[in-house]
């Protein structure tokens, strides 16, 4: 008999293994990481359901259901998303400033990267909510 509810750590566990970047720059507090995963479920919400979305429970560390595979995944991807921006937004806050001063060669390629890959990571978060939208109908 598996869990009949899905776990913060579910959730953070499929973010590690779909993120390929250094961990420095994820969330390290407990409060951190619940705050991003609430935000990963309510855009989730927000794409998928009108009324009786995912809801989540901090003390249990749990949401109020087994979700499936699909949604998991989804969820995942939605926690990357989320950590590139905040990646790009730190990067571009600590290194714009300094651009002309220091020289930084590789500051503009470096900036179009993170967003190539947030707009791969948002093309994959629509792939994956088509498809789990279709499993619904």
């Amino acid at each position: 008999m598996g869990n009949e509810i899905t776990t913060y750590d579910d959730i953070w566990a499929e973010f590690l293994v779909i993120n390929s970047t250094e961990n420095i720059n994820f969330p390290q507090t407990e409060n951190q990481i619940h705050d991003i995963i609430h935000s990963a479920i309510k855009h989730f919400n927000n794409k998928m359901y009108e009324n009786d979305g995912l809801d989540f429970n901090d003390e249990k560390e749990t949401l109020n259901r087994k979700i499936t595979d699909s949604e998991q995944i989804t969820i995942a991807h939605i926690l990357r998303y989320y950590f590139l921006q905040n990646c790009l937004t730190y990067y571009t806050s600590l290194f714009k400033p300094f651009t002309k001063e220091i020289g930084l060669q590789h500051y503009k390629a470096d900036v179009k990267s993170i967003e190539d890959a947030m707009d791969r990571e948002e093309k994959k978060i629509n792939e994956l909510i088509f498809n789990v939208s279709e499993d619904y109908l």
